[in-house]
């Protein structure tokens, strides 16, 4: 089967769940779900250009910038849908200013063969930091908030010595938190482990364990090609369990909706026996 032939396929598929979503969209005026459709729209767009990729070996910047560059807007749209710590605008401003945005700027300047590790430094440590000020903010000084901000300080620091020659390696970290941190903050939205909660928080997690995996395996040649549809099976896994939690959400409103009138219907039937 040809590269080619498995990214239409995939863009196809992709096309179909995007059409669901707006489809459910109009019938249920979600704000959350139209964070999912710009996600999701991302991820086609994303799909798009694999397409290109494979019948133009030799991209241009454009084609490049909009491979990760997709990936990081869909990241970035989950995380909204589900943060409790995003609900101000001045928290909004940080999160597209300083967390988004330098995240960005990050893949562009790979693109572009920026050189110097100053630069990838100083945008992964701004992201980092605002980040960590979003955590002080929304939680106080607790213990656990200060250690997870100063946790996201240490990647920067770590990664310093690399970023000349590896610039990558800061790519493969920002992904992994945004998508990490969405599938924790998924579970914590729903508040229950339903099975399309679960799935969904799981898949997020896998999804950006794929990239610092990916780069490992790479390194040592091991694992499938690049381009292989192995590494988008967590991109559906995603979309099916979240899927599953509106469904889980339709069934749920519906069960409480009868419990209430059956309750009012025996206490009527009470009062007049």
């Amino acid at each position: 089967m040809s590269t080619l032939f498995v990214h239409v396929v995939e863009t196809f598929l992709m096309t179909i769940l995007v059409a669901l979503f707006v489809w459910i969209y109009i019938h249920e005026r979600q704000r959350r779900l139209a964070l999912w459709i710009i996600g999701w729209s991302a991820i086609l767009l994303h799909f798009a250009n694999s397409i290109v990729l494979a019948v133009n070996p030799n991209p241009n910047h454009f084609v490049l910038c909009n491979i990760y560059g997709t990936l990081i807007v869909c990241g970035g749209s989950f995380w909204l849908s589900v943060s409790e710590m995003i609900t101000t605008r001045e928290r909004r401003a940080v999160f597209f200013g300083l967390i988004l945005s330098p995240a960005i700027f990050y893949w562009f300047a790979q693109c572009f063969d920026v050189t110097g590790p100053w630069v990838y430094a100083a945008l992964l440590a701004t992201s980092c930091a605002a980040s960590g000020l979003l955590l002080l903010r929304h939680y106080g000084l607790r213990r656990t908030s200060l250690f997870w901000s100063s946790l996201s300080l240490l990647p920067p620091v770590l990664l310093f010595p690399s970023f000349g020659k590896h610039p990558e390696y800061g790519m493969d970290f920002i992904l992994f938190a945004l998508y990490a941190i969405t599938g924790l903050q998924y579970a914590r939205w729903y508040r229950r482990w339903s099975p399309g909660v679960t799935l969904t928080a799981f898949s997020f997690v896998a999804w950006g364990l794929l990239f610092p995996v990916g780069e490992v395996l790479s390194a040592y040649h091991l694992g499938p090609n690049d381009d292989s549809a192995f590494w988008d099976l967590e991109k559906y896994a995603v979309a099916f369990g979240m899927l599953l939690t509106l469904f889980e959400e339709r069934t749920s409103g519906a069960s409480s909706v009868a419990a209430r009138y059956r309750d009012l219907f025996e206490r009527n039937v009470a009062g007049v026996y």
